[in-house]
């Protein structure tokens, strides 16, 4: 069993962290994205007192969830 999650929308190519001394990592999404087929792993938090890799799970999700908006549509008019 694992914590990590696909519907988690971390890009690919978002190197992932292990999470062994950070105590953010539940709410991160660097350490609860699924790991992708060659994606690579790091521990961010090691050594430093406040992870600059932190990505907030919930502004992920919301990003996510905005969608451009609809391309103005021409004027016909008389």
């Amino acid at each position: 069993m694992t914590h990590r999650l696909d519907a988690i929308p971390l890009p690919a190519d978002a190197t992932r962290c292990t999470g062994l001394f950070c105590e953010r990592k539940m709410t991160c999404a660097r350490y609860l994205a699924a790991i992708p087929k060659g994606g690579k792993l790091n521990d961010f938090a090691r050594d430093v007192i406040w992870c600059m890799a932190y990505i907030s799970l919930q502004s992920l999700k919301d990003s996510a969830k905005i969608k451009p908006a609809a391309p103005p549509k021409d004027w016909i008019g008389s």
